[in-house]
């Protein structure tokens, strides 16, 4: 029954478009069921997602969240290279960090910084290149969209790649040109990258005059909305755009932004029920109480806990 949830209700919101190539379903299940600890860690996540409609499952879940980060501890201590530094692990690290998007723990950080370490060993990089290729992609995405909340410093040095390198898992070449899949993955990956831009055109400010380039950022923010705008909150991969919302809304002055954003954030908690969500806009709102002067980008490790996607 796990299996099944996972695949049904977790695997399609951890992609942009949902379809046979969605690696959560082809490549992460067909491994656990080989794998002791990647099953536990898949069984935890659906879990986690069905104590919302059936507390039963909550304990049991964080139990075996518990028991499974425990595992991967021993392992690394007990175990040689090759087995601690496997295509396994690194799914499994993965699958926990969806985890912590489904719960809206505050415990990402650990997880992300081991997934980053565990991803640039060259006998996982060396691995079956399908799947090599699907778990980096998801890798780069949890980079992407978790560094800049740990600090403003590496969020900064990690955004300034997203252009480049890391925006991979927004990319679907099979996709036929000029059809509306097509177009409705540019214009996300479009509001990644303004996004993006939004970020670091706060965080590079002058520190003595934080607002300086305030009506660069009101700029910025429409022509988001204006991209936003054009995905209706029921179109496919509209849910992929709360990280998008949290950062322009973090960014907004404008009343009018700020109810934009959270409304968008509220449609798709709406679809998938998980809990980084709200976490999210209560995190927004942290940062729009925060002390005059300071920049958003700065205070964003103390006051948003949640790893928000």
């Amino acid at each position: 029954m796990l299996f099944s949830y996972f695949s049904n209700v977790i695997a399609p919101v951890m992609v942009v478009l949902d379809d046979d190539a969605n690696g959560y379903r082809s490549l992460i299940l067909p491994m656990a069921f080989e794998d002791e600890v990647l099953c536990r860690a898949v069984m935890v996540v659906a879990a986690q997602h069905l104590s919302r409609r059936r507390p039963e499952f909550q304990k049991p879940a964080e139990a075996g969240r518990t028991a499974v980060i425990s595992r991967l501890r021993n392992d690394s201590v007990q175990h040689s290279a090759d087995k601690v530094l496997s295509e396994c692990t690194w799914a499994t690290l993965i699958v926990l960090l969806v985890g912590e998007t489904v719960t809206g723990s505050p415990d990402y950080g650990l997880l992300i910084r081991m997934l980053l370490s565990l991803s640039t060993c060259t006998p996982v990089r060396d691995a079956n290149p399908v799947l090599s290729k699907f778990l980096q992609a998801q890798t780069q995405m949890f980079e992407l969209l978790g560094v800049p909340l740990l600090g403003e410093t590496a969020g900064v040095l990690t955004l300034q790649k997203a252009s480049e390198s890391l925006t991979g898992w927004l990319s679907y070449p099979y996709i036929p040109e000029e059809s509306e899949d097509w177009r409705l993955t540019e214009s996300i990956r479009q509001c990644f990258l303004l996004a993006c831009d939004i970020y670091k055109q706060c965080a590079e400010c002058p520190e003595e005059n934080p607002n300086l380039d305030e009506s660069l950022q009101a700029r910025s923010i429409q022509q988001l909305i204006d991209v936003v705008s054009q995905i209706t909150p029921e179109a496919r991969g509209a849910h992929a755009l709360v990280w998008v919302c949290f950062i322009a809304g973090a960014a907004s002055i404008d009343p009018t932004h700020r109810t934009y954003f959270v409304h968008r954030m509220e449609q798709v908690y709406a679809r998938t029920h998980f809990g980084n969500i709200p976490g999210s806009i209560q995190s927004v709102q942290n940062i729009w109480a925060r002390e005059e002067g300071e920049r958003w980008t700065v205070c964003v490790p103390r006051v948003a806990n949640v790893l928000v996607m």
